[in-house]
């Protein structure tokens, strides 16, 4: 993923690594980690759970969670080495 936002003066960095690893954790490790996606997340209880939706999912739970002027500028998903999604946050219909 990557963050766009002003550094901060004082720690050089847009956003403490230490909080963002936080809500990771809490919103994209802890509802997806070893679970069937399928039956029990309810986000994907209508869509399929491709790299794609995954990807969709990943972008809401993480914009939600980010403080201004911190904003999400783009999440990238790796299906394997060579494949993988880089989602900036389109409109899309899902």
């Amino acid at each position: 993923m990557t963050l766009y936002g002003p550094v901060n003066t004082d720690t050089g960095m847009v956003m403490n690594l230490t909080d963002l690893d936080e809500i990771l954790k809490k919103k994209i490790m802890l509802p997806l980690d070893h679970r069937h996606l399928n039956h029990e997340v309810s986000y994907f209880e209508k869509r399929i759970p491709t790299t794609e939706q995954i990807s969709l999912f990943c972008w809401k739970e993480i914009s939600e969670s980010l403080k201004k002027p911190i904003q999400l500028h783009r999440v990238r998903l790796f299906e394997n080495p060579e494949l993988y999604v880089d989602y900036y946050g389109e409109e899309l219909d899902t």
